[in-house]
């Protein structure tokens, strides 16, 4: 059984015989903040011989500002190019929509044309027979047909 009891008082453990007494962790000793003190620089070295951290240790020293000389020139450039692409997108694609409405009113006109058609070779056929011209003939020339005394054989 231990002489510690489980309550606590402001983070002591109390002692029932001596009163408050401070917890082994609570401890400290110079020889223990010396070491630890040593142990963080050695991590810290370590750490900084890392080519990741050597760069990440320069950066706050340096000014980071890109709004200068090159830095400036570069985004400039960047955008230009961005914005000429962009330009040259929209018209392209402008065209492609004209071509495209082109395209579906030759179609439609096409259409149209392929139906008169059908019709003009529907009557040239209707008016190619034999029956059908001579009832024109009669009917719009006045053309009549020839007696028995008209018609000449030749041999």
């Amino acid at each position: 059984m231990s002489i510690f009891k489980s309550s606590a008082k402001n983070g002591y453990l109390l002692d029932s015989q001596i009163g408050l007494v401070q917890p082994k962790w609570k401890k400290t000793t110079q020889a223990g903040v010396k070491q630890r003190s040593q142990n963080k620089v050695q991590l810290h070295l370590e750490q900084s011989r890392k080519p990741e951290n050597q760069l990440l240790a320069r950066l706050p020293n340096e000014t980071l500002n890109f709004l200068s000389g090159r830095n400036f020139f570069l985004i400039a450039s960047a955008a230009l190019i961005f914005f000429l692409g962009l330009l040259v997108f929209i018209r392209i694609s402008h065209s492609q929509n004209e071509l495209g409405m082109e395209i579906s009113r030759l179609t439609k006109y096409q259409v149209l044309l392929q139906e008169e058609n059908r019709r003009l070779k529907i009557e040239l056929a209707r008016q190619a027979s034999l029956d059908e011209l001579e009832a024109l003939a009669r009917r719009e020339l006045g053309l009549i047909s020839p007696s028995q005394g008209q018609i000449v054989v030749i041999d």
